[in-house]
């Protein structure tokens, strides 16, 4: 889920969904420039779907022949495993300077040792409170996709004014730390980048959530839906819906200002919003959609957020190039694996056919008369014929394969496949390349 509070003024009260006084953003630009992201990412997320699918080893489009083989090599599972047990092998090396380099006083170093360990507790807190580690799962994603999301936000329940000061209070609450971080999947992410704090100027992340996670988040609550005819339809709380969460550098007063607003997809209530791209950009809200899917409906309005110095998405990379498209400026670890893994399977399952009919020939059975005879070979099977009825097993013809490498060959796939060497023989890469790929404020 989304974090629910973001904090984004000097009060202590968490969001409503009131409109913002000081929006001057134009509600046509914020979905225009959503929609060109999305049509910029399209790709990129396709290539996601291609990169996942070798992953989880579905190499093969056809069905097998009778007696045929599909053998299915992890090989690109392997990769994306190894790569991730070396860079996650040691820690990530977190170093807080303080002023003045060697000549720093005493209470700057203090001062700064204290910064460091603020951090690590947030990780620490973090992996203890989702039961995973988000950098982890990012660079997961950066393997595999070539590109992974960490978003790490100011999350305040009822402010900081709470009056949930007990521990039990705090421990019923599942925002209860302030600083929130979460792996994101790549697909679910489009942004756009350029010059601002962060190196993004526009970004929106997308998901699929349920009416009740919706309301009880962000506080608020969902119009009904509406069908053709304009009339109220009845609202099921479990129903699933598009979230948007929309951030964009504008000028405000002459200054950059940061603003941020969530949507839903899906809805047609009173306060809904019209899609310029499926509507034909007419910007009137007044008419009712042919179907309840083509509206947004706002969550929160355009808000200004002066406590965020920067876009709280940071990015983890793998391959990444100068070029403008994202599907070639982002490349996964596997990019130079496309064909290889595959073209390897068709081999290999030559290979065992090849042992399969020298190990196990075909038998060859006809009667007197020259009519074919039936046979189901298996263990134990009694075949009965005839004195003059012809029964032979198929010569195999050529070099007959080399059974041990094919059996070394099948023992050592095994093997990876459940224990990797390189993992096994502690293989390190010194400082962990998370403290290199990380942009962290």
């Amino acid at each position: 889920m989304t974090t629910a509070a973001y904090r984004d003024s000097a009060s202590s009260a968490p969001l409503s969904l009131v409109p913002s006084a000081a929006s001057t953003t134009s509600l046509d630009d914020i979905l225009l420039s959503y929609h060109t992201l999305q049509s910029r990412w399209r790709a990129f997320r396709l290539l996601c779907r291609a990169y996942a699918s070798q992953y989880h080893q579905r190499h093969w489009t056809s069905v097998p022949a009778e007696g045929d083989y599909q053998a299915t090599l992890p090989i690109e599972a392997l990769a994306i495993d190894t790569a991730l047990a070396m860079i996650t092998s040691s820690d990530p090396l977190l170093t807080v300077f303080p002023p003045g380099g060697d000549e720093a006083t005493e209470r700057a170093t203090s001062e700064a040792d204290r910064v460091e360990k603020w951090h690590l507790g947030v990780d620490y807190t973090n992996r203890r409170q989702s039961g995973a580690d988000p950098k982890h799962q990012a660079l997961f994603n950066s393997l595999l996709y070539g590109l992974g999301w960490i978003r790490e936000v100011a999350a305040f329940p009822d402010g900081w004014g709470s009056d949930t000061d007990t521990a039990a209070d705090l421990d019923a609450l599942h925002y209860s730390f302030p600083i929130v971080q979460q792996s994101l999947h790549p697909a679910q992410v489009c942004f756009r980048w350029g010059r601002a704090p962060g190196g993004i100027t526009h970004l929106s992340y997308e998901g699929l959530y349920t009416v009740t996670e919706i309301e009880e988040e962000w506080g608020g609550r969902l119009s009904p839906p509406r069908n053709a005819k304009g009339e109220w339809l009845l609202k099921n709380p479990m129903e699933q819906r598009k979230l948007v969460e929309y951030w964009e550098w504008r000028r405000a007063q002459g200054r950059p200002a940061l603003y941020h607003c969530v949507f839903v997809m899906g809805s047609a209530g009173p306060n809904a919003i019209p899609d310029p791209v499926a509507a034909g950009g007419s910007g009137s809200s007044s008419s009712i959609p042919e179907t309840p899917q083509a509206y947004p409906e706002w969550v929160k309005r355009p808000t200004t957020m002066p406590e965020y110095h920067r876009i709280p998405y940071y990015k983890v990379s793998c391959y990444e190039t100068a070029e403008e498209e994202p599907h070639e400026r982002f490349l996964s670890f596997l990019f130079k694996l496309r064909e290889i893994p595959h073209l390897t399977e068709i081999v290999v399952s030559r290979e065992l056919r090849l042992a399969e009919m020298y190990i196990d020939p075909m038998i060859v059975a006809k009667s007197a008369s020259g009519v074919p005879i039936e046979i189901e070979k298996g263990p134990g099977t009694i075949i009965d014929v005839g004195p003059e009825d012809d029964v032979r097993y198929l010569n195999y013809v050529g070099t007959p394969p080399d059974l041990p490498r094919v059996r070394d060959l099948l023992l050592q796939m095994g093997y990876l496949s459940s224990f990797s060497p390189s993992i096994l023989s502690g293989q390190s890469t010194g400082d962990s390349a998370l403290a290199r790929t990380m942009d962290v404020e």
